[in-house]
């Protein structure tokens, strides 16, 4: 029960009325730091599989079409640091965070130079 409890609160989480898209990538890492705290005896086990499928997830390993790679869509990756509770914090590498930032400074100034964003 321990190690469906961090899947369980992100479930509430992303049911609530203050949900959005932007707390994918938080909301995945908090679910693998909490799963990694859990103990659990054994190879092979429940545990090493939830934390496998996460890190697929995080890093675009799934192979199915509906799973993207959500440290580079773009999408997820512009809203996360932007959000002030997040600041890029959660992504897995950090080159995902300083390529985001990198990207973002570049549309900010593209937008400020023309009024529009390139």
């Amino acid at each position: 029960m321990t190690l469906l409890k961090p899947i369980y609160t992100a479930t509430l989480l992303v049911e609530g009325e203050q949900a959005s898209i932007l707390d994918i990538i938080p909301i995945t890492k908090r679910i693998e730091l909490e799963l990694k705290q859990v103990y659990e005896f054994g190879k092979g086990t429940l545990k090493s599989k939830l934390l496998e499928n996460i890190h697929n997830y995080l890093e675009g390993g799934d192979i199915r079409a509906h799973f993207v790679n959500v440290e580079t869509s773009d999408l997820l990756t512009f809203a996360t640091p932007l959000d002030p509770r997040y600041k890029g914090l959660f992504f897995q590498k950090k080159e995902n965070t300083e390529s985001t930032k990198q990207t973002l400074k570049c549309v900010a100034k593209s937008f400020l130079s023309s009024g529009t964003p390139k």
